[in-house]
């Protein structure tokens, strides 16, 4: 199996062919990422220490100091909800309200990957050469569901993403901001690359340092 999940620390596991990414179902159904890199054997969720008391950050939990979304490296992070960072999406209710709180039900793991209808996506030629987990968030307030879709490859070193929104309230929601991911990583000293260039010269390297801030290519 490429997907694990350790019912007792709550964690996923995710092993393609040399890579590993974790992630933690937390207090109160937050989703924390944990690591992504090269392949481990155990995840062992007390090697990250996120409950600290962090003075000034907002706390979504006002008797607890220690836990604040706007430290704790977010799977999926929301708009408004304490966290002050860019949010990975961003729906407007009709009375113009912003904010959502998405919390863990339920999840399941299944072989194969399912298709992004009307959109273009990786896919399988047969169920065996892949393994998918569907994560279900929920905002019972507003009635918006949301599907996180993880595919790992077993023999490449890929793991796909991909989100779901579903409006299961009595009111329209505006989806004003969706991205497929957002990863917060550990470490700062890290270099982007990407290619820079036109037609006959796409394949121009450009390489720079990551630094706080917005970078759009």
């Amino acid at each position: 199996m490429s997907i694990h999940f350790d019912p007792v620390d709550r964690t996923f596991h995710l092993q393609a062919k040399d890579t590993s990414y974790v992630f933690q179902i937390i207090r109160s159904g937050y989703l924390a990422h944990l690591y992504w890199g090269r392949k481990i054997r155990n995840a062992n969720p007390d090697n990250w220490s996120f409950f600290q008391d962090k003075a000034f950050s907002p706390n979504p939990e006002p008797a607890d100091r220690t836990f604040s979304l706007d430290t704790l490296p977010q799977e999926f992070p929301g708009y408004g909800n304490t966290d002050l960072r860019s949010p990975v999406y961003q729906v407007q209710l009709e009375n113009g309200t912003t904010i959502t709180d998405l919390r863990y039900v339920t999840h399941r793991v299944f072989q194969g990957k399912p298709k992004l209808e009307g959109l273009p996506a990786t896919y399988v030629e047969t169920d065996h050469e892949a393994e998918t987990l569907e994560v279900e968030l929920f905002d019972a307030l507003i009635g918006l569901k949301v599907i996180l879709s993880y595919t790992v490859f077993a023999n490449f070193n890929v793991i796909t993403r991909s989100a779901q929104f579903r409006n299961e309230g009595s009111q329209r929601l505006k989806l004003l901001r969706a991205l497929s991911m957002s990863v917060d990583f550990h470490d700062a000293d890290y270099d982007l690359l990407h290619l820079s260039g036109a037609w006959a010269r796409e394949r121009h390297v450009v390489r720079r340092a990551l630094a706080p801030g917005n970078l759009s290519i």
